[in-house]
């Protein structure tokens, strides 16, 4: 506590005690309870003001003692110099004492205090009295994100606007008039017009655009409340007149690209191509645009730049892209003829099936016809000198077909011709010598097989597909089929040779009698056969050749010979009946076994014959009679009991059957080779008996059968190079 507020106090203490001992009323301290200075905003100065004090009372009132509490900058008493316990105040009843006060505006905001004064009042409070102190320091001002504008390379004749951001930096809200017009400016608005302190808001300035190549600036000033001034200067500098010097390409359709090149183009509001709007466009630089051609038309390029328009020197040629609608046909090969029906087709440049180009002629906007060359399946294309364009119509590109191989390469009509090639499988025809085949059968992609026409002809074997016609290296040769115009003789048997007479008979490939092919034949010439009989039948006399058959009007009377199928017995000696059965008993003049005669026969029917045994062999029976030799199939076995070959080896088995074992017994008269074999009748060597030179004498060996099969097998023999066999019966 200071020494100041120390006298303060005991004064204070001096006026109450004094004031109890006076007596009620007597003096009365009366002022204002507040002296308020208001709110100010752009004084910085000292301001002062009077308070008056005034004794209502009827006793002397003493001020012992005066200051501002709390002790601060702002607020002092001026005015007496001092009023303490030394130098109090006196005030007689109804006498008014002027205190004078000031007010230093040091500090922002609301600043309160008291005037307080030791008095011997009979209201004062402990010995005080107070009066409030109140005042309001306001701040104002602001500032701008930028104080500068600057408008370079503007469109021409275009308006821009340009926000600056505004914060009130002060405690008072902030509003400016609005708008303000200065040059080829204008301070719009600001948003919102009354700023509140801290806050922030949008300045609007404004441009009102000018002519090419035109540069202005001005300045607008803003105050604040307490008259200080913040400028904005705003520079604008309008771009020169736009000049376009090239557009590539100067050629082009819907979607095509374009570049145009130029001076003053950065402010490109659009583009025409012949009037008709770009469909889009980019500002690549003050030099360049790229737009892209929409819905054009031939014409010129116009850019637009501010109202001012830029010409190209070169108009812009806009070519339609066209579209196929129809076409027909849809499938072929090379070579086909396809009508395309659809619009804008004057300016095509190229067709195309399936990627592969085609040859072409343009029959009127709307028409096209193409030739297929060597094209590929997919969609039809049209193609101007700017676009290519693709359908949604497909084609389907057949290949050539390719003839590789035909066989046989020669026939008559019916003959069935193979067909090996390629890209056969859409066959619509096939020709013989350009003559149509009778028919022809799809077998693969690969295959065809062809009958040809009664009208054929020599030549090459030719396919027609969708895709083409192909014809075979190989020449077919058409022959006609043989005709037989005599035979002689017209009746025989096996054996007998015949002559036909007739034509074409060449590549021969069969003659026969009643149906039996003849034993053999041998073509003379085309004109000539000479076939000789082999096991025929009556009947028709017919040729085949390659191309066909044919059969003479006469009929051959065959006179076959006999047939041996069955006989019995089927083995016996000397004496021995054997019937014997099978077809053509006529005109029977021999019977033999094993080539040996007959003893006798007895022809009983033209299917039976009875036949006695002399010296025979084991064999074929072969009955000879009027229609030749006929031969059993199966062999007779001749049964003798013993066999001599001549007067040198006699040879025997016993016995014979043989159920376990027998005895071979041969006699030599002189020493000889000698070797002794078993054989099935099949021909299967069973077993070597005996080998080697033996001396004259008779030789035996025992020959078990063991596991031997029952049947018939041949004992031979050897003696040097004669031979004997005998049959052994092996029973069990």
């Amino acid at each position: 506590m200071n020494t100041w507020n120390t006298c303060f106090r005991l004064s204070c203490f001096f006026v109450w005690c004094l004031l109890a001992l006076k007596p009620a009323s007597a003096q009365v301290f009366t002022a204002p309870t507040i002296q308020n200075f208001g709110s100010l905003s752009c004084t910085s100065g000292v301001i002062t003001t009077t308070i008056a004090i005034q004794n209502t009372g009827v006793a002397t009132l003493i001020l012992s003692g005066g200051a501002v509490s709390p002790t601060n900058a702002d607020f002092s008493i001026v005015s007496p110099a001092s009023i303490s316990q030394a130098t109090p105040i006196f005030i007689t009843p109804g006498v008014t004492q002027a205190i004078v006060i000031a007010y230093n505006p040091s500090r922002i905001g609301a600043i309160n205090a008291s005037l307080v004064f030791a008095s011997n009042a009979v209201n004062a409070s402990g010995g005080i009295n107070s009066i409030l102190l109140s005042a309001q320091r306001d701040s104002t001002g602001f500032v701008l994100s930028t104080t500068n504008i600057v408008l370079n390379n503007i469109a021409i004749n275009t308006p821009t606007t340009t926000i600056i951001t505004l914060r009130n930096t002060g405690t008072v809200p902030l509003s400016f008039g609005t708008p303000i017009f200065s040059g080829a400016f204008s301070l719009d608005s600001i948003t919102p017009a009354v700023v509140l302190p801290n806050a922030q808001a949008q300045v609007f300035v404004r441009f009102f655009g000018a002519p090419a190549g035109v540069t202005t600036a001005t300045t607008f000033t803003l105050p604040d409340a307490c008259g200080r001034t913040t400028q904005i200067r705003a520079f604008a500098a309008v771009q020169a007149q736009p000049v376009i010097t090239s557009i590539a390409p100067s050629i082009g359709t819907v979607g095509t690209p374009i570049t145009i090149t130029g001076t003053n183009l950065g402010n490109a509001q659009s583009i025409l191509f012949g009037d008709v709007q770009a469909q889009s466009f980019r500002i690549v630089s003050d030099t360049q645009l790229t737009a892209v051609v929409g819905q054009g038309a031939t014409g010129l390029v116009n850019v637009s730049v501010g109202g001012i328009v830029a010409t190209a020197p070169q108009a812009f040629t806009f070519i339609a892209p066209p579209t196929a609608l129809f076409a027909s046909p849809l499938t072929g090969g090379a070579g086909t003829v396809v009508t395309i029906i659809g619009t804008n087709l004057s300016n095509v440049t190229s067709v195309s099936f399936g990627g592969t180009p085609a040859s072409f002629t343009i029959n009127s906007p709307t028409q096209i016809t193409a030739v297929i060359g060597n094209g590929a399946s997919g969609v039809i294309a049209l193609s101007t000198l700017v676009s290519t364009v693709s359908s949604t119509l497909r084609f389907t590109f057949v290949p050539a077909p390719n003839v590789l191989f035909i066989t046989p390469q020669s026939g008559a009509a019916g003959t069935v011709v193979t067909i090996v090639g390629t890209n056969l499988d859409s066959t619509r025809s096939v020709a013989f010598g350009g003559i149509a085949a009778q028919s022809f059968t799809q077998i693969s992609p690969t295959q065809l097989t062809a009958v040809v026409g009664a009208n054929g002809a020599t030549g090459t074997v030719s396919v027609t597909t969708q895709g083409g016609t192909s014809s075979s290296q190989q020449i077919f040769t058409f022959v006609a089929p043989p005709v037989i115009t005599f035979v002689s003789p017209t009746t025989g048997g096996t054996g007998t040779i015949v002559n036909i007479i007739g034509t074409n008979f060449t590549n021969v490939t069969g003659v026969s009698f009643g149906g039996t092919p003849a034993q053999n034949y041998i073509v003379s010439s085309p004109s000539q056969i000479i076939a000789t009989l082999g096991n025929g039948s009556s009947g028709a006399i017919t040729v085949t050749t390659q191309t066909g058959s044919t059969s003479a009007t006469q009929q051959f009377v065959f006179t076959a010979p006999p047939t041996v199928t069955f006989f019995s017995p089927t083995f016996g000696g000397p004496g021995t009946v054997v019937n014997i059965f099978g077809s053509f008993f006529n005109g029977v003049s021999a019977v033999t076994f094993g080539g040996i005669p007959a003893r006798s026969f007895t022809v009983l029917s033209p299917t039976q014959i009875q036949a006695v045994l002399a010296q025979g062999a084991s064999g074929s029976i072969a009955v000879v009679a009027q229609g030749g030799v006929g031969f059993s199939t199966s062999q007779f076995m001749f049964t003798p009991t013993s066999v001599r070959t001549s007067d040198a080896v006699a040879f025997e088995v016993l016995p014979n059957p043989i159920s376990h074992s027998a005895v071979l017994r041969y006699t030599l008269k002189s020493v000889q080779s000698v070797r002794l074999d078993i054989f099935s009748m099949l021909g299967e060597h069973i077993a070597t008996l005996d080998e080697g030179v033996r001396p004259a004498g008779t030789h035996s060996l025992n020959w078990s059968v063991g596991n031997i099969a029952q049947g018939v097998y041949s004992c031979r023999l050897q003696i040097g190079q004669d031979w004997q066999t005998l049959l052994l019966y092996v029973v069990k």
